[in-house]
């Protein structure tokens, strides 16, 4: 987790989406209330925290973009190429 939360740390806020995540089933989307915890302390917490995060664009990080190009190169080809169209 501790990657995972640097990962958070570095990311711009807008790439990190995070709220509390005992909501009710239906409510308005201005009124989701966010965690006033850094967003490297929820990840770290996550099972604890009582919030839900997530990280949008990790492939735009140098150090995931590495992880993200290895693991999609391994896709079979025809589902590469299918997803690259």
């Amino acid at each position: 987790m501790e990657s995972i939360a640097k990962l958070a740390e570095r990311l711009p806020e807008d790439r990190v989406e995070h709220n509390i995540a005992n909501l009710p089933k239906i409510v308005a989307p201005d009124a989701v209330q966010r965690s006033d915890q850094p967003v490297g302390e929820i990840a770290r917490n996550i099972d604890t925290s009582g919030c839900w995060m997530v990280l949008k664009n990790i492939e735009r990080d140098p150090e995931y973009k590495r992880c993200w190009t290895r693991a999609w190169t391994r896709w079979p080809p025809t589902y590469a190429t299918a997803r690259a169209a």
